[in-house]
């Protein structure tokens, strides 16, 4: 009976480091960090109170638009985050290829509104401004995200810009 009461404890230890969420890797590039997330249709949060918000789930002028996340999402890094709000940036309509950086925008949006088709989609999200580093790991200090950008062009990758 004991050896039974310490396979079933060993296995609920087990089990229970399985059901927490790990953060998925961040790059810091120049005090600036990126995450590359892969979601799936239900990983996408459509409560009433973020529905509300003006950008919720709506590709607005210069390509902004905002989705929601479980703040598990991010493991360690949106500690006390219950849902993290995404925000595309809007992109200068004065710039030399705002045109070019609106469609880029508006595929990604695309390809997440298709996700309730059941398709996982991956993005890169940057976690400036609303990230410090504590005990030498980034963590959230607001519970919002931008997806990367620079220059008002999303940025599909997590590697140095050149």
């Amino acid at each position: 009976m004991q050896l039974a009461n310490r396979l079933l404890g060993a296995f609920l230890i087990v089990l229970s480091g399985c059901a927490t969420a790990q953060s998925p890797e961040v790059i810091e590039e120049e005090g600036a960090f990126y995450a590359r997330l892969s979601i799936t249709p239900s990983e996408l949060l459509r409560t009433k109170q973020l529905m509300d918000r003006e950008l919720a789930y709506r590709f607005s002028d210069g390509g902004m638009f905002e989705i929601y996340l479980p703040g598990e999402k991010l493991g360690s890094i949106a500690k006390g985050c219950d849902s993290l709000i995404v925000r595309m940036p809007w992109t200068d309509p004065e710039l030399p290829s705002a045109q070019e950086f609106v469609q880029e925008k508006k595929a990604l949006f695309t390809r997440l509104s298709e996700t309730s088709k059941g398709h996982s989609v991956e993005f890169v999200v940057q976690l400036n401004p609303y990230v410090e580093v504590i005990d030498g790991a980034p963590e959230l200090t607001s519970c919002n995200l931008f997806f990367r950008h620079h220059d008002g062009q999303y940025i599909e990758s997590i590697d140095p810009l050149p």
